[in-house]
């Protein structure tokens, strides 16, 4: 079990990042790119064989269910460091390309760009949508 003390608000978004150094044995969970908590001498995660559960816990057999949005989930194999979740939370400007509007900037800024000499296409291409 990890907590953190930043209190979170309603309709209000947060970048939490969540990682577990092996090397260290320790769990980090991060709001906005900053460090909120630390667990050391935590148990590796087992997730070869096992579910990972998002979005809802069990705590004294009662089930709790997170009520809100998570945009993404990103499961990577190498610990990022604070530098690197400082910059994911920090984000300048987002390019959906799948979008309608794929030159507008999804991202906290509306830095909108302009595409050219691009060519559109429908459904699935190698492997993305």
């Amino acid at each position: 079990h990890l907590s953190g003390s930043t209190i979170l608000y309603n309709s209000t978004w947060y970048h939490i990042a969540f990682v577990y150094n092996y090397g260290a044995q320790q769990q980090i969970l991060y709001v906005n790119g900053v460090q909120d908590a630390v667990k050391s001498n935590a148990q590796s995660f087992q997730g070869q064989n096992a579910s990972i559960t998002i979005g809802s816990s069990t705590v004294s057999s009662t089930q709790i269910y997170f009520s809100g949005y998570i945009d993404n989930l990103l499961l990577t194999t190498q610990a990022k460091s604070s530098t690197d979740l400082l910059r994911d939370a920090s984000l300048m400007a987002y390019y959906a390309f799948d979008s309608s509007n794929p030159s507008g900037d999804s991202g906290p800024n509306g830095i909108d760009g302009t595409a050219t000499n691009t060519l559109s296409v429908t459904g699935k291409v190698n492997g993305a949508y």
